[in-house]
């Protein structure tokens, strides 16, 4: 079965986050889909959990809050796509946080929900074609 590339189990898949390299990633973990869906499913859920203490930051104006955890969700999504959009967005916001200007961190933070939303949804497809 071919679980690489737009072919994933016989299935195509359309990258919407054109950046992922599923080839790369499935030969990263030695080829095991298995291991390579955990990953992902960790990645899921731990994600939504930093977007959300993201919100969080921003509307409590904790600069450094901001910088630390758009930094832990910078580093997780470099794990998939080392750049493109979605990582572009957390590294802004880790540099609003560090530099204390958080006049665009709401507009910066609706930028990263988009391309999240957009790097799940292709993870999520080529996962559901792992199985």
């Amino acid at each position: 079965m071919d679980l690489t590339g737009n072919n994933a189990g016989g299935h195509n898949v359309s990258k919407v986050e054109s950046n992922v390299d599923f080839d790369e990633l499935l030969e990263r973990v030695g080829g095991d889909a298995e291991f390579l869906q955990e990953l992902f499913d960790i990645f899921l859920e731990d994600s939504v959990n930093l977007l959300s203490e993201i919100k969080e930051n921003i509307a409590s104006g904790d600069n450094e809050a901001l910088q630390r955890t758009a930094h832990k969700l910078k580093g997780s999504i470099s794990n998939f796509v080392p750049t493109g959009p979605v990582f572009d967005a957390a590294k802004s916001l880790e540099f609003m946080g560090r530099e204390n200007e958080l006049d665009a961190a709401d507009t910066g933070y609706q930028q990263l929900t988009e391309h999240l939303t957009d790097l799940h949804s292709t993870i999520k497809q080529y996962g559901d074609n792992l199985a």
